[in-house]
């Protein structure tokens, strides 16, 4: 018998065309159902978020496809940035919450460590919920909450002064993460009656006590430090360099009893303290003059130096030299981890916090 033609097979002229043969995007029918083009597969191009598809032909084309454009990672288990990593750090956390008491409640800072957590501390008044459950103050207490970073509670505490039973006003008024988040530093201030068995020197009216307090990276606290001392202006801001050293900065009057420092405040003096990593105190440093003296947020290098910016009403005193600011120009001070002096610069204007670069 010689060749069959006919039947099912719509072209025995070509090889490639029959009821079993792929459609391709040619404008033909090549499977002899009677159809152009159309079981050619879609295209996909693209991942993660950036993924898409398009049909596999369109009037006998194959059309481009094109990867939809990334986004920033906003740690929410998706690779939003297309990269084929999901969630790298750092990525821009899209989260917000409400938290409110029966009283005034105020968030005076915000901390983050390296994995995306957040820790809030302020002051609150009444009965207020941070995640974990309702808790009472007993007057305007301090806080500090964490929040992991999709929003959620981890853990949280009321700042008082438990030290004295008489305090009226408490703040948690700062908060530094240690580099591997390990550790959390709050500073905090403390309103206190004078007590005979909590004395300040040289002062027979009540007044600030300030605290550092140290928390585990689970909210324990690990060792808190009491600074006896007054002035009617608050507990200044708090660091922590890379060998678990912390610094912070207040102010007041009369005797500052730290340690190994005694300090005597020419007016309302502002001081800088270092602490070593079981809270034990190091050295502290005035920033005496006439007037009242503020010293902002202090920064930690790499190698340890301590960086502050200082204003004053009058003066202001950093290594050994007194300096007309008049609340119109600052002094940017550095000291070396052991406290000495290292630098003095005036800065023509007013200045109220300083930043490093990468890499110091």
């Amino acid at each position: 018998l010689g060749p069959m033609c006919g039947g099912s097979d719509c072209d025995d002229a070509d090889a490639t065309i029959g009821p079993a043969s792929p459609e391709f995007c040619d404008g033909l029918d090549q499977d002899c159902d009677g159809e152009i083009d159309e079981d050619v597969a879609p295209i996909e191009c693209g991942a993660g978020a950036c993924a898409t598809r398009v049909p596999g032909c369109v009037d006998a084309i194959v059309p481009s496809c094109e990867p939809l454009a990334g986004a920033p990672e906003s740690c929410n288990s998706v690779d939003d940035d297309c990269d084929t990593v999901v969630d790298e750090m750092p990525c821009v956390p899209r989260w917000s919450i409400g938290i409110a008491s029966s009283g005034t409640d105020r968030v005076l800072a915000v901390g983050n460590d390296a994995v995306g957590n957040a820790y809030v501390v302020g002051t609150t008044w009444g009965t207020i919920d941070f995640g974990g459950g309702p808790q009472t103050t007993s007057d305007e207490d301090g806080f500090v909450a964490s929040y992991d970073r999709h929003g959620r509670h981890r853990w949280s505490h009321l700042v008082a002064g438990d030290d004295h039973p008489l305090d009226v006003w408490d703040a948690a008024t700062d908060v530094a993460v240690s580099g591997d988040g390990a550790m959390i530093y709050v500073a905090a201030d403390v309103d206190v009656v004078l007590l005979e068995a909590h004395p300040i020197t040289g002062l027979t009216f009540g007044g600030y006590a300030a605290q550092v307090r140290a928390y585990d990276a689970s909210g324990n606290r690990v060792w808190s430090r009491h600074i006896e001392r007054y002035s009617e202006k608050g507990f200044g801001e708090i660091a922590v360099g890379a060998e678990g050293r912390v610094f912070v900065t207040g102010s007041f009057q009369g005797t500052l009893d730290f340690g190994p420092s005694t300090l005597e405040a020419v007016d309302e003096d502002a001081f800088l303290a270092a602490l070593g990593p079981d809270g034990e105190p190091l050295w502290a440093m005035p920033a005496g003059g006439e007037g009242a003296e503020w010293l902002g947020s202090p920064v930690v290098s790499a190698s340890g130096e301590v960086t502050v910016v200082g204003v004053s009403d009058t003066t202001f005193g950093c290594g050994g030299r007194s300096y007309d600011l008049m609340r119109e120009k600052s002094v940017l001070a550095t000291y070396a981890a052991d406290g000495t002096t290292t630098g003095c610069v005036l800065v023509d204007a007013l200045a109220r916090s300083v930043a490093l670069l990468p890499g110091g």
